[in-house]
């Protein structure tokens, strides 16, 4: 509806969309007059990166990998009291998790732009949801960090899911 929208209050008769414009939404906006044509890709350059624009993603996902590391090494360390994960006497957080993963960005030469994810439990089942409060033993714990190399401005993403326990069934 928001193409419609924008169609709507720029007059557009007919729009140009790329090769991979959702089918769906093009046929809705013929449907309310605006005719749809495909012109190919917008930046096709985008669609293959070079061997530069490889390493320095593959640098950005490594910083990324130790910091995921890093959460593993603390949920190894960490013992089981009750419902919560303890780690060093506390219960484990998940604004204490963030925070080691931003430490850890930040050594890599990574800053986190968007924020990150480290839910558990029920939050699990929130798309997106950021997380926060107690890490509960035997519940998943995602971890979604989504960052940035400072100098060269690529992006990275990886998700993980570990549980401290025994995954419930």
């Amino acid at each position: 509806k928001l193409a419609l929208v924008i169609s709507k209050k720029y007059k557009l008769k007919k729009v140009g969309v790329p090769g991979d414009f959702p089918f769906a939404i093009a046929r809705y906006l013929e449907s309310k007059g605006v005719r749809v044509e495909c012109i190919g890709q917008f930046y096709p350059e985008r669609y293959e990166k070079k061997a530069t624009e490889v390493e320095k993603i593959t640098k950005t996902v490594r910083g990324i990998e130790s910091a995921l590391v890093g959460v593993k090494d603390i949920l190894k360390k960490a013992s089981i009291k009750g419902r919560y994960v303890v780690y060093r006497g506390d219960t484990l957080t998940s604004e204490y998790l963030k925070a080691e993963v931003e430490k850890i960005l930040l050594k890599k030469g990574l800053e986190n732009t968007d924020g990150m994810i480290v839910s558990v439990g029920n939050q699990t089942s929130i798309p997106h949801h950021q997380g926060e409060g107690k890490v509960l033993a035997n519940m998943p714990i995602i971890c979604d960090i989504y960052s940035r190399d400072k100098n060269t401005k690529y992006h990275g993403d990886l998700t993980r899911t570990y549980v401290k326990g025994e995954p419930s069934s």
